[in-house]
């Protein structure tokens, strides 16, 4: 592993120890993509832009006033699909009323996705790739498609060398892990107490006797014996 890579994936480990929420409460990621310049800067730029660009006849000004915008129209969609998410958890609480449509907030995160692919933007791309996956895994717990988004997300972070959105994706990806772990688990312990309870003979008619704790295995029946072919 490369050392920039290896020292990336450890500052993403100390984050994700520092910082192990529940499964329906991602930490909340910056309200801002930090690589590009303040949202009122950008504006105040697209303004010059625009200017000389009509006054000076400077057309090819307009391509970066664009840019800026893009920006600003990414970070604001981003932003407003955090809120989105977090009036979703409120609702859940009973705290707040519930959006109209939660689907509303995975619109914003591919909008901003999308814009920020366009700029060439890895780092914000990343943090809306990841707010996709938590969309479909606690918005509508379905691993299947979240999955993908996260290790979008996963790969953008570490191309773009930002360990905190990389350590977010690293522990929504390990969710799924441990969701199947815990039903294998679920589902060992009930075909162990099954087993249990049909060769006790119970489940044919017979009822528990009081006490016999069968339902935890507590009492067994009788060990076969070698010769015993039943």
């Amino acid at each position: 592993m490369p050392a920039r890579t290896r020292r990336l994936t450890q500052s993403a480990a100390a984050a994700l120890s520092h910082k192990a929420r529940p499964r329906n409460c991602p930490v909340t990621l910056p309200m801002w993509n930090d690589q590009l310049m303040p949202v009122d800067d950008r504006l105040k730029q697209t303004q010059r832009l625009y200017e000389r660009a009509v006054f000076g006849g400077d057309a090819s000004a307009l391509v970066d006033a664009e840019r800026h915008l893009s920006g600003v129209e990414a970070d604001l969609a981003l932003a407003r699909g955090r809120v989105a998410h977090a009036r979703f958890l409120a609702a859940t609480s009973g705290t707040l009323p519930g959006p109209d449509d939660v689907g509303d907030e995975l619109v914003l995160f591919e909008r901003a996705s999308e814009l920020y692919g366009g700029l060439g933007d890895l780092r914000g791309e990343a943090e809306a790739q990841f707010w996709i996956g938590t969309f479909h895994q606690v918005v509508r717990h379905d691993d299947v498609v979240a999955v993908p988004a996260l290790e979008r997300a996963r790969a953008l972070a570490t191309e773009a060398e930002n360990p905190l959105t990389l350590s977010y994706a690293l522990r929504h990806l390990e969710l799924p892990d441990i969701a199947l772990a815990n039903l294998r688990k679920h589902a060992a312990t009930w075909r162990s107490r099954r087993d249990c309870v049909g060769s006790s003979g119970l489940g044919r008619g017979r009822r528990q006797p009081r006490g016999s704790g069968l339902p935890r295995c507590r009492r067994r029946a009788p060990r076969r014996g070698a010769g015993d072919t039943r």
